[in-house]
Order: structure tokens, then sequence, then C-alpha cells
């Protein structure tokens, strides 16, 4: 692995690239609270029972759905719970393959979000690779879920493995799911090798030549990625293609034209980022210092004073207006997709009388912010059909 980048490339610690609320893992934790609450001192009397029922030796125990969700909100990071959850999940498949089964509850997005709230990526892959459990999570939130676990363990590795295994098993209609995709970026951008890199390119042109939907947040780690490689020239064509810009693009623009010999041009990015409405707090809007250290460095570069003096003009407006970010250029790149509160008003509108609310992801990030992302019990509506559109709610 190269080694962390300084000045114009910090490389920084690990943050999520999907919140809680884009997961759904707080409606998990919502219900978690009540159906805790509901069992109250009944909890390990119901857990016992249910280990006896499972483990009778006749095996003819069927496993019905209502005891498998409560269990799934119940249980706890203790091996001897785990190993009563595996038993059931896998009863449960099992029924499921032979037609045992009338209901439309599917349960590999919300078991896979219990054990993102136990926080064990370990688990997560053990069920997802379990050959008995085949199918159970092959839908693309489950994906999303496990994926987004294992980045912030930072196992980037697995990560990516597992973008490979979901276009391999074709679930849906399309190979690159920008919601995988942006974690598939955002792994190689962590790895940080020649290698990753290569990866990232194939599987951003791989998108481009499909036709996929791809986050301007990808586009804007890919970027960035190119740039912590020398390669400007394909950060600043990749920033081309998203509508619209970001903090974030804007700072690599300013970098990869300033190290190309564009100082004019990076300081007009500057000015851009100043003048425009500040529609977020001061410290997530403006310029990050690794952007004012690579115009810094190619200004005494180049030896121009009419650069310097403007350059100087542009910093201490920024100065004045405290636009200036203490923030990495990570901090922005990898802040995490977030559920907007005018997301869930519309959608709340819009849902039919026997629809549950969906969750959409963050417009800063999402040029198809206004795709209504639906979220059912049904067993048609959870598979995924389509670039990544739907939303990652298919159950609470």
């Amino acid at each position: 692995m190269l080694p962390p980048m300084t000045a114009c490339g910090t490389l920084v610690n690990n943050a999520p690239i999907y919140s809680k609320s884009y997961l759904g893992i707080d409606k998990y934790e919502e219900q978690r609270k009540r159906v805790g609450l509901q069992f109250g001192q009944m909890r390990d009397k119901f857990l016992e029972r249910l280990n006896e029922f499972v483990n009778k030796e006749d095996g003819k125990s069927m496993v019905f759905t209502e005891d498998l969700k409560n269990v799934l909100y119940l249980v706890d990071k203790k091996p001897n719970e785990i190993e009563l959850l595996k038993k059931m999940i896998k009863q449960f498949n099992s029924q499921n393959s032979q037609n045992l089964r009338f209901g439309t509850y599917v349960f590999g997005p919300i078991i896979m979000r219990m054990v993102s709230y136990l926080d064990d990526p370990d688990l997560a892959l053990e069920l997802l690779h379990d050959p008995e459990l085949s199918g159970m999570f092959d839908q693309l939130s489950s994906y999303v879920t496990v994926m987004t676990l294992l980045f912030n363990h930072e196992r980037y590795q697995d990560v990516m493995a597992l973008f490979k295994e979901f276009q391999d098993k074709e679930i849906g209609e399309y190979r690159y799911p920008r919601d995988l995709l942006s974690l598939y970026i955002a792994a190689c951008y962590k790895i940080n090798t020649p290698e990753s890199y290569q990866k990232a390119i194939e599987a951003m042109s791989g998108a481009r030549e499909t036709g996929s939907a791809v986050l301007r947040k990808a586009v804007a780690i890919f970027a960035k990625l190119a740039f912590n490689h020398g390669h400007y020239d394909v950060a600043l064509e990749a920033l081309s293609l998203p509508k619209g810009s970001s903090i974030a693009i804007r700072n690599i623009r300013a970098m990869a034209l300033a190290k190309i010999g564009r100082i004019e041009d990076a300081i007009a990015q500057l000015k851009f980022l100043l003048n425009q409405e500040v529609a977020y707090k001061p410290a997530a809007t403006g310029v990050v210092r690794e952007t004012i250290s690579c115009l810094q460095s190619a200004i005494e570069e180049n030896g121009s004073q009419e650069l310097k003096i403007d350059f100087e003009k542009v910093m201490q407006a920024l100065k004045d207006g405290n636009h200036i970010s203490n923030e990495s250029i990570d901090a922005h790149l990898l802040a995490p997709v977030e559920v907007r509160f005018s997301d869930n008003l519309r959608q709340q509108r819009t849902r039919g009388p026997n629809d549950r609310i969906g969750f959409q992801g963050d417009s800063r990030y999402n040029s198809n912010s206004n795709r209504h992302y639906r979220d059912g019990n049904q067993r048609n509506d959870l598979r995924m059909h389509g670039n990544g559109s739907r939303g990652l709610m298919e159950m609470e």
C-alpha cells in the first residue's frame, strides 16, 4: 500500500459512506426498543423456549415468521443467542425451499441490519456465504448494508470482493448499482494502490458504457484517487461528468488545475466557492487546506507576482467569510449520505395506503434524487430490478 499522502493528497481516518438512516438501521433500532419493551422480563424465557424447540431431536420443528421477526430484535452478541439465530434462519430458509412458507416477508435486509447493529462483520460474511442460506440475501440492500459494515471496519478488500460477487450473481438488471459502486470506488480509494486505481477505472468505465447512474459522490472519490496517482487529466475529465457540483468537486478541480499549470483557472474555482450562496454550515463549505497548499506550491513554482497577489486577495476574502474548512478533503468526500427530511415528507405524501415509507439518498450526491424509494414487504418489491434507484428500506 502507498504511504499516506501529504499536502495535496491527505488520506485520513475512515468515515462511513452511508448513514444509519440511509441504511434503515435507525428504524431497526427503534423497533428493537419496542420489541424489547413488549417482552420485558419474558425475553430470556422466550429465547430459551425457542432454543428447546429448534433443537428437538425429531427434526420436525418449524420456525414461524413472527418468531423469527421477534428474535431478530431481541438477540444480543452472545454466542448462544447467535447460534440460536443461525439455526432459526437456516430452518426458515429450508422451509422456504420446501414450499412450507406462505408469507411474503423477506428477511435478508433486516438480518443484515441486525448484524450491522451488533457490529459483527465476520457474522455478516458467514451468513452471506453459508450454502444453507443460498438466495436469502439476494437483495441490493443486504449487500449495501454488509459492504458498509465492512468498509467501516476498514476491510476494503472484502468490500471489493462483494461488489464482484454481486455482479456475478446477476441480482437485478444492472451490473453497477450506484450505491454499491460508490462503496467499491471508496474502497479502491482507501486501498490507494496502482492496482486498486486500475480497478476503479475499470468500474467507472463499465458503469458509463452500460449507461448506469453514478452518484456524484463516487465521481468525486474517483477523481481524488486519480489525483493521488498523478493523473490530473483523468481527474478533470471525470469531474466533467456529473451534473452540478459540490465542495469536494470544486476543491479537487482546483488542485488538479493547479497541478497542470492552469493556476488562473484554479483561482477561479476558489472565487466561485467564495461567491456561491452558503447552503450549509460554513465549516462544511469553502476551501480545504489541501487545496490551499496545492495552489501555494504551484504559485511559488510559477513565480508570477500577479498570480500571487490575486491568490492572496482571494484567500483574505475566504478567511473573512469563514469559508476555509478545517476538515480534510476526505471528510467531504466520505461524508455519510443522509436521509433528508424533505425526502421523507415527499414520500409520505405520495405513498399509497398499502405502502410503507421509503427513503432517499442525499441529493448532494444523488442526481436522481426525485426518484421515489419505495419500501414494501412483498417479495417482488424487494428484489432489485434496476440501477439502484430504489431505496434500501425493503423492510423495517
